[in-house]
């Protein structure tokens, strides 16, 4: 756990970083610049075949690709090694079915394709001809059962060293009010960086808010601590809990009529629709976020699949977008002060749709409908979820970093 930790950290804070993955292969280049296949695991002879200027492995023979536990691969839109071509980040324990095996640059054996738009080199991955243990693999990031989020998270009451050993060196300075990820050891906090003092944090607890599949709009939550049912004429009857979600039946004035009675407009958020885009088309995935209203709604077409509230902040930007990339784990940085960072470190489900702006879970409070945050659209970790796997470009087992191609477009995002 704690050296997948350590990879997936690493990736966070260095675009060029990766992990040798093990070699075991039997793909061999000659003399002449093509691709001679040997054995494949079971021992069986395999054979390949000529596609235009490529050798192409025959697909019967092709089996499995498969990437160890805590270790990472790049898989690339074209089977062509280059920084540029970068789509998927994968973290093993996990295998994938090679649809093809051909010849490119930058790869010493073949490159297999593990899906649309993504090819693996063969000389960093395993490869095998019988169906493995870890196949597909699980999700990331993987959630303990029952559990609402992947990892316990800590906030620091402190400015706070993280230390590569107990009375090591310093690997990071931490101000106090950041967040890590990691678990309790002795007096211990372990992360994926190094230890911290545990006497310098407390343990978040995540909130259990969730929002509405299938909803039937206009529906409205309660966001405020003390709401009341009101009566036609204003007076204050029984409280209505935060959190509790209402259909709409009337607005009038100040305040709307639910079926159980009438709430105050200041008290509540209101999800309600909103016409599809012209350039969305009648089956498309798109999703509308209103800025007043504090919502989120996820549509198919006209209809809506999801709806839920929303934390935004002052400078979240209105406007058309769709989901650039996808990170099953993200580290958000929200400045420094004499070499002092303060850091938010293991954010899960994360959706960017433009540099610093994505959507994600949001686990360090409890606020939901109201302002908290620098700009991201923060979201419950339970509708991160959904919507990140709902969301395009679509994610399969293993995949920690999916970005957006011509083949996987992100699903549209309107914030109004």
């Amino acid at each position: 756990m704690f050296l997948f930790w350590t990879i997936i950290l690493a990736q966070s804070i260095c675009a060029s970083w990766y992990v040798p993955v093990l070699n075991i292969g039997t793909y061999l280049m000659n003399d002449s610049g093509s691709v001679s296949v040997g054995s494949d695991a079971a021992g069986s002879p395999a054979s390949t075949e000529s596609v235009g200027h490529r050798r192409v492995h025959s697909v019967q023979q092709l089996g499995y690709v498969c990437v160890r536990r805590g270790r990472g691969v790049w898989a690339y839109r074209k089977p062509r090694r280059s920084s540029s071509l970068k789509r998927v980040y994968v973290v093993g324990p996990v295998c994938f079915r090679s649809l093809e095996a051909v010849s490119g640059p930058g790869c010493r054996r073949l490159f297999h394709k593990i899906s649309e738009d993504a090819y693996v080199c063969g000389s960093r991955v395993r490869v095998t001809a019988s169906k493995p243990r870890y196949f597909p693999g699980s999700y990331l990031p993987e959630l303990p059962s029952r559990a609402i989020l992947p990892y316990q998270y800590w906030k620091l009451e402190a400015n706070t060293f993280i230390l590569d050993k107990p009375g090591g060196r310093v690997v990071k300075r931490l101000l106090a009010g950041s967040i890590v990820s990691g678990y309790r050891a002795g007096r211990w906090l372990r992360t994926g960086y190094g230890i911290i003092a545990a006497s310098s944090t407390t343990r978040l607890r995540p909130p259990t808010f969730s929002g509405v599949h299938a909803p039937r709009l206009p529906l409205a939550w309660v966001y405020t601590w003390n709401a009341r049912y009101v009566s036609p004429d204003g007076r204050r009857l029984g409280s209505a809990p935060k959190y509790s979600v209402h259909r709409v039946l009337k607005t009038s004035g100040e305040r709307i009529l639910t079926p159980e009675g009438w709430l105050r407009l200041d008290d509540v958020r209101v999800a309600r629709s909103l016409p599809r885009p012209g350039n969305v088309g009648s089956r498309d995935k798109w999703i509308a976020i209103s800025y007043r209203d504090w919502t989120l709604v996820a549509y198919q077409g006209d209809r809506p699949v999801f709806a839920t509230m929303i934390a935004r902040g002052p400078n979240t930007p209105k406007g058309s977008f769709r989901i650039r990339i996808k990170y099953a784990i993200s580290e958000m940085g929200l400045g420094s002060k004499g070499g002092w960072r303060f850091r938010v470190i293991g954010v899960p489900w994360t959706m960017k749709i433009i540099d610093k702006i994505s959507l994600h879970a949001a686990f360090w409070h409890d606020d939901f409908g109201s302002h908290f945050s620098q700009g991201c659209i923060n979201l419950s970790p339970r509708d991160a979820r959904f919507l990140y796997h709902w969301t395009g470009p679509s994610v399969m087992p293993g995949w920690f970093e999916i970005r957006a191609s011509e083949n996987d477009m992100g699903t549209p995002v309107v914030i109004y």
